[in-house]
């Protein structure tokens, strides 16, 4: 692995600084009332390896990218509380656990074309318009 890595490493501040420039397409474009994008905070310089957005109802929003050909995910499926071993460690907290139930992660790859940004951008824009 460190020969992978000892490989990519010229590579990874140009791969951070695409999907930067993606997620600024996705903010900047993105504009669906059903779709809650994350924040990009000032004064921070994100590499943003997950771009996790929230919806009402995750299991539709998942079929409409999967009837899309978009790539999903579902990096994070519980909190950290929620899991056996950290449960007598912490009370659950109730904002932790919804986000949880609806959070997908969206494609974003630093070998997206302008096309792929585009696509996704437009598909995103009509959810819930068409049904």
């Amino acid at each position: 692995q460190a020969i992978v890595l000892k490989n990519k490493m010229p590579y990874i501040e140009k791969w951070n600084q695409s999907r930067r420039n993606i997620v600024k397409k996705y903010e900047k474009n993105i504009a669906n009332e059903r779709i809650t994008l994350p924040k990009t905070h000032d004064n921070v310089i994100p590499t943003h390896h997950v771009y996790c957005v929230l919806v009402e109802n995750r299991e539709n929003f998942c079929k409409f990218l999967d009837l899309n050909n978009i790539q999903w995910g579902i990096h994070y499926p519980q909190c950290i509380e929620q899991m056996e071993m950290y449960k007598n460690l912490s009370s659950p907290n109730k904002n932790a656990i919804e986000y949880t139930e609806k959070m997908v992660s969206l494609p974003i790859h630093p070998f997206m074309t302008d096309k792929d940004v585009e696509y996704l951008i437009e598909k995103l824009n009509r959810y819930g318009v068409d049904e």
